[in-house]
């Protein structure tokens, strides 16, 4: 596909093949077999960086990116490679994630799963093997994501975190968004209408919603759409409410000269 990276590290690919594309598809289907056969996956994490005047796409280890150069210590190509049991694969706002753990998330009593980019792995391959993986039952999320599309609904963006109900108040006429994200899992608590002498819904101004998201990945939600909504709970001086504003204030000061 055009306009797609296709540098790999220092390997230049030609974009008519669709390296990134092809890929993507390929890992998928490997994770889907690790996953069946209980087997653990291997990759290299990546992040894009800009070098010798192109976008490459580069391992990042424990101690940062892994260049090639001679010059870097041998400590910066060493850990590179992350190992994951694979729980599940999710198509979600254009991209691959993989929802898995790690040795050390196994060991985590908060954190049950990680989310992986599957655009940003190389060089993946099963570990047939290594022994076998830790599955979703082990982890005890199975009931989490027994339904992949209320997941998907819960999180508009894939961050890891809890699921809460969050109250908002969007424009009436932007009604659309909310069921475009969310379908029609979402309570209308109550409306706001505008000056008139009569009543019909040409006169609402405003709903109140109720809505179960994971607030980690909600807060890019409503930044996105700040324009025609707010969160209107108000728990305490650590609510929801107060984080939102925050990060709008914060916002707000990369643009004061």
């Amino acid at each position: 596909m055009d306009k797609q990276p296709y540098t790999v590290g220092d390997e230049d690919i030609n974009e008519k093949v669709g390296h990134i594309e092809s890929r993507v598809l390929k890992y998928v289907r490997m994770i889907r077999e690790a996953i069946k056969k209980r087997k653990r996956v291997k990759f290299n994490l990546c992040v894009y960086e800009y070098r010798d005047q192109k976008v490459r796409l580069t391992a990042y280890g424990k101690q940062g990116l892994v260049l090639t150069e001679p010059e870097i210590p041998d400590k910066y190509k060493k850990n590179v490679h992350r190992v994951v049991s694979p729980f599940e694969v999710i198509y979600s706002n254009g991209r691959y994630y993989m929802l898995g753990v790690d040795g050390k998330t196994e060991k985590n009593l908060d954190l049950k799963y990680k989310l992986y980019r599957v655009d940003l792995m190389d060089d993946l391959t099963i570990n047939l093997k290594d022994r076998d993986g830790t599955t979703k039952e082990d982890a005890g999320i199975q009931g989490e994501l027994e339904n992949l599309y209320k997941y998907r609904m819960e999180n508009p963006y894939m961050f890891t975190g809890k699921v809460e109900t969050v109250r908002i108040r969007v424009d009436a006429d932007q009604l659309t968004q909310i069921v475009d994200w969310f379908s029609d899992d979402f309570e209308v608590i109550g409306s706001i209408h505008k000056e008139s002498d009569t009543f019909d819904t040409a006169n609402v101004a405003a709903y109140d919603i109720d809505v179960k998201v994971n607030l980690n990945s909600f807060t890019f939600w409503v930044l996105q759409y700040s324009g025609c909504v707010e969160v209107i709970e108000r728990k305490g001086n650590n609510s929801y409410r107060k984080h939102i504003k925050d990060t709008l204030k914060k916002a707000l000061e990369r643009y004061e000269d």
